[in-house]
């Protein structure tokens, strides 16, 4: 773990090696950010992370954050929340050191279990971060949890503890956190420099209960002793198998690879792993709800993105956010990619189109899709229809500065349009595209995962109507809690 201002001594490596990373040349993307969610005094905020909720619920398709803040008094990470996809975000808790008496400094990893571990229901919030006191005498891996939402933590466990927070091979910190369930296990990833065999390597421990911790195991424990893999993040890819990124410092470049096994406790652990590509380090990795794979890495402002499990060719896709030590990417419900990131003296955040933004509209009450009936003329009617194969029942879903969606369907390439309608019961048509808030929607997730399209210009909800037959023309009408008006978003590939 070094931070981001030592890094710049490798500023002339990596610009030569970028010259080998790309691909394929940068697409441009439908994006909207950054957008500041926090701006801090120096030392900066920094490391920051999102998740979005998946197992709570009635506040399912909320989104949480955190970041640290290393002020000269107790630091604390700070935890803020949003209610629309990201868009607009509030500090709602802060985690505090209540065992130490040092602080929360660096490195949180912010995490909702999937499942019951222990006593801790599914939806349990947990935060890993690094405990330092104010001489950095000491490095301790802690996790707190809260189950309500973030408002408030509590100590959970402490995972290790080592050294000197001073990443010279010399002094046998403990470094960057990464939490996942799997195997009904709680798993903490962490950079470990504290085996004199190695100058760092990358291990893990697992518990049953989230208070009590197996042995360290090994992951990537290279004979090189001067190789200092780190900063481990992992993910589990659609065909069930997981990746692990990690920079390899201090390499040339300090390039980035990653491994890929079928159980994300057993690695291949004297091997330097695949390379994607140099520049600076601190990866990120995630899987997109259509299967791709996402690499973000320090000094690439772009993203690396991988459509076959991690094998084969990585392209590149720009991106609204400028690249940062230690950003990390968040898969939305709505198939699009947040991405959060520290910038100066803020943090900042935006979200884009990352070839996951294709999706049906399948109804609650019915089961149909939302359909474009395949026409290509403006003013045409929209309808519904069994949910099959057909591009016809395919949006494009492109979101706005503003938090508005745009419903662009594959086939006829026309915006769901409310065609300046304001009645109940009138229906919802389509139109080519235009700045009218008549094709704007507002995606509305109501209490139990279920989202709502309502327009803008009307404030009325497409509808069934209450009929249930292939080829009904869809309606708009006041918003209600009848499941007419509830949907379900599904990404397509």
């Amino acid at each position: 773990m070094i931070r981001m201002g030592t890094r710049k001594i490798f500023m002339f490596i990596i610009a030569f090696m970028l010259a080998l990373t790309f691909f394929v040349p940068s697409i441009k993307v439908d994006a909207y950010g950054p957008s500041v969610m926090y701006t801090g005094t120096n030392p900066a905020p920094g490391y920051p992370r999102a998740i979005q909720l998946q197992y709570n619920g009635a506040n399912n398709g909320k989104m949480l954050a955190v970041f640290d803040h290393n002020v000269a008094t107790m630091p604390t990470f700070k935890v803020f929340e949003s209610t629309d996809s990201g868009a607009n975000w509030a500090q709602v808790g802060s985690v505090s050191d209540t065992q130490n008496g040092w602080g929360m400094r660096y490195q949180p990893h912010l995490y909702e279990l999937p499942q019951a571990i222990g006593n801790m229901p599914a939806g349990t919030l947990l935060i890993a971060g690094n405990s330092i006191p104010s001489d950095y005498t000491a490095t301790k891996i802690d996790i707190y949890k809260s189950n309500d939402l973030g408002r408030t933590w509590s100590f959970l466990s402490s995972v290790a503890t080592g050294g000197d927070a001073n990443p010279d091979s010399l002094h046998d910190p403990i470094w960057e956190p990464f939490l996942l369930v799997a195997n009904n296990k709680l798993i903490c990833y962490y950079s470990d420099e504290r085996d004199p065999a190695y100058a760092q390597k990358l291990v893990h421990q697992t518990s049953t209960n989230g208070t009590s911790w197996g042995s360290v195991v090994n992951d990537v424990a290279l004979t090189t002793q001067w190789y200092r893999p780190g900063m481990a993040t992992i993910a589990k890819m659609a065909n069930g198998k997981y990746i692990m990124t990690y920079e390899m410092a201090p390499l040339s470049g300090w390039p980035v690879h990653y491994q890929i096994s079928s159980n994300p406790e057993v690695w291949d652990t004297a091997n330097m792993g695949t390379y994607i590509g140099a520049g600076g380090g601190t990866p990120y990795v995630v899987t997109m709800p259509n299967g791709k794979i996402i690499v973000s890495m320090l000094e690439h402002p772009e993203i690396f993105v991988n459509s076959n499990n991690g094998t084969g060719s990585w392209t590149t896709l720009s991106t609204p956010m400028v690249d940062s030590y230690s950003r990390s990417m968040t898969p939305l419900a709505n198939g699009r990619l947040f991405i959060i990131t520290s910038n100066g003296n803020n943090i900042e955040y935006g979200d884009m189109d990352a070839g996951g933004t294709l999706a049906k509209f399948i109804n609650r009450s019915t089961g149909k899709a939302l359909d474009n009936t395949g026409s290509i003329v403006d003013g045409t009617d929209v309808a519904q229809w069994t949910n099959v194969a057909s591009n016809n029942l395919v949006w494009e879903v492109q979101r706005g500065n503003d938090g508005y969606y745009k419903l662009k369907s594959v086939t006829g390439q026309r915006n769901l349009d409310s065609l300046n309608r304001t009645a109940n019961g009138q229906n919802v048509g389509q139109s080519t595209n235009s700045n009218s808030n008549n094709q704007q929607w507002r995606i509305n997730y109501t209490s139990d995962g279920y989202l709502k399209l309502v327009n803008r210009a009307n404030g009325l909800a497409v509808d069934t109507g209450g009929l249930n037959y292939n080829g009904a023309l869809m309606q708009m009408w006041t918003l209600s809690s009848n499941f007419n008006q509830f949907w379900t978003m599904v990404p397509q590939n």
